[in-house]
C-alpha cells in the first residue's frame, strides 16, 4: 500500500497509474502557474461580470 496526500492506495498496478496520472497532472499545473503574471491594477476586469451574472439569473 501507498499512502500519499493521506490518502491510502492499493499498490495494484491500476492505483499505481492512478497516482501518476495525478501527480503528472499536479507537476504540469504547478508549472504553469509558476509562470502565470500576478495580476496588477491595470489588467484588471472593469466590473465582476460574475455578480452581474448571478443578478440577471435572480431577476429572471
Amino acid at each position: 500500500m501507498i499512502n500519499w496526500l493521506g490518502i491510502t492506495f492499493n499498490t495494484d498496478r491500476h492505483s499505481h497509474s492512478i497516482i501518476l496520472h495525478i501527480r503528472q497532472n499536479l507537476e504540469l499545473f504547478l508549472a504553469q502557474s509558476a509562470t502565470l503574471e500576478p495580476i496588477s491594477p491595470d489588467n484588471k476586469p472593469e466590473k465582476d461580470l460574475t455578480q452581474g451574472n448571478l443578478r440577471s439569473r435572480r431577476l429572471e
